[in-house]
């Protein structure tokens, strides 16, 4: 099971208020989480396959599979673009600019996570991009929590229809037994095929 960094993890981030250890780390934790999402939706029997994927990409992937809020898609572009500055240009430091632009890029539902405020209400470019790295990552978490207790109480509901028709032995019994009913729309599907590939030779 692919996890993201746990609460204790996540917040060591900014601890040192180091720039680039909060843009690059921040970001790998970012990843991380939308992983774990796309792994709750799809079979993924290599976590390699993921990490081969482009940030953006894996984005849209979250998005696509009902994971991510779409509204939310450009604030993960734009804290990615902001790691893109740190992690191949020597020097990057934070700016006011900067993180303007990225808390901008902010849903609603983000803002609102963070209590409304404004850029000006922070103390510095460090604070903004911290709070705006801290509303994404909650955002898949959360949403990663919401599809596993899904996935739970789903498992748990089946156990329960297999106690009431009288166990897993019964279960797998009824569950699938092929019928003369089965025999006979094989057959039907059969001649039907046969039909047509007559038809569409002459």
């Amino acid at each position: 099971m692919i996890e993201p960094p746990n609460d204790a993890s996540f917040s060591a981030i900014s601890e040192h208020r180091d720039e680039f250890r909060l843009v690059v780390e921040g970001h790998n934790a970012l990843s991380s989480a939308l992983h774990a999402l796309i792994a709750e939706r799809l079979v993924v029997t290599d976590p390699e396959d993921l990490t081969r994927l482009r940030f953006p990409t894996i984005v849209d992937l979250a998005i696509g599979l009902g994971t991510l809020d779409p509204a939310s898609r450009s604030a993960w572009l734009a804290f990615n673009a902001l790691r893109n500055k740190f992690a191949h240009r020597v020097g990057t430091a934070l700016t006011r600019d900067a993180a303007q632009e990225l808390y901008g890029s902010l849903s609603e539902r983000h803002r609102h996570m963070l209590g409304d405020r404004q850029v000006g209400d922070y103390a510095d470019a460090f604070d903004v991009v911290d709070h705006a790295l801290a509303a994404l990552f909650v955002e898949a978490t959360t949403q990663l929590a919401a599809l596993r207790d899904a996935t739970a109480r789903g498992d748990a509901l089946h156990r329960e229809v297999v106690d009431a028709l009288g166990g897993p032995a019964r279960y797998e019994g009824l569950h699938r037994q092929p019928t003369e009913r089965d025999g006979r729309i094989e057959n039907a599907v059969v001649e039907a095929r046969r039909r047509r590939n007559e038809e569409g030779r002459r």
